[in-house]
């Protein structure tokens, strides 16, 4: 499986700890010295690290309103069900640990770290199975703060942090920034292909998952049209803040392959990760 072969390269030289302080040697990066030991010592001392050979990953599976909007023949829930079930089993090919946090409105369930194909299959499972509400309300801003916030405690530090959600427009919580300097975040938002381009013209009855109510769309009228551009411009503005550098944002479209679009961003993500090195 080409995929597995080198998803590990994505996030190559971000996960590495600290090992112990040696002598420098001419020819040592010398942006690992420690002056702070060089000067106790009176002679060139250096940080030498050593790259994990174990990535922890973490899945943030926030499963809002949004995920139950389907304009095709899926909806958003089923793409994010898929790239559950493969990140599950690329830690299970690379023997890498993975947990998972998953949030609706009325429930929260943290499924511990775990390695191998039993237990991380059958936490895949688990999600899998998991309760299919299609009227369900908003996650309240408060809950995702203090989840995000458990989060943090809880990982590792230099965690792969995969947020899966749809990113409506909202505040960006205040725990976030933690989580930005703890883990290496990458945001995986799915989306419809409505969210960014709708119909021209016709009605178009939908529920409203956040309060149960029934609407319908008139995509002729230009008041529905500009608040669809508004809405649209808010969540592209949130998704950025989030999340500013390119590389640590995966968009995945419900109508293509989610293997395909997953493959891609590893490749873009390693083919950058090898360039820094070169610059390096």
């Amino acid at each position: 499986m080409a995929l597995a072969g080198f998803y590990r390269s994505a996030f190559r030289g971000r996960g590495v700890d600290f090992d112990q302080v040696v002598k420098y040697v001419y020819g040592d990066d010398v942006r690992t010295i420690d002056w702070n030991v060089t000067a106790r010592r009176g002679e060139p001392y250096r940080k030498k690290y050593i790259e994990e050979r174990e990535l922890s990953l973490h899945i943030f599976f926030e499963e809002g309103p949004g995920m139950f909007f389907g304009s095709g023949n899926r909806i958003c829930r089923e793409c994010a069900l898929d790239f559950i079930a493969l990140i599950c089993y690329l830690c299970v090919l690379n023997r890498d640990c993975l947990s998972i946090n998953h949030l609706t409105a009325s429930s929260h369930t943290f499924y511990k770290p775990g390695r191998g194909r039993s237990s991380l299959f059958a936490t895949a499972q688990k999600i899998l199975n998991s309760p299919y509400r299609v009227i369900s309300g908003q996650i309240e801003d408060t809950k995702l703060s203090q989840v995000l916030r458990t989060t943090v405690r809880l990982l590792p530090k230099h965690t792969i942090f995969f947020w899966l959600s749809d990113f409506p427009p909202r505040d960006i919580p205040k725990v976030w920034p933690i989580l930005q300097q703890r883990f290496v975040c990458i945001g995986v938002r799915i989306d419809d292909p409505w969210y960014t381009a709708t119909p021209r013209s016709g009605m178009f009855s939908a529920i409203d998952t956040s309060d149960g109510e029934t609407l319908t769309l008139d995509w002729g009228n230009p008041k529905v049209r500009r608040q669809h551009t508004q809405w649209r411009h808010c969540r592209e503005q949130i998704w950025k803040r989030l999340f500013p550098a390119a590389a640590d944002r995966l968009t995945l479209q419900v109508g293509q392959p989610t293997f395909k679009q997953l493959y891609e961003f590893l490749l873009r993500r390693t083919r950058l990760s090898q360039r820094c090195s070169l610059n390096i």
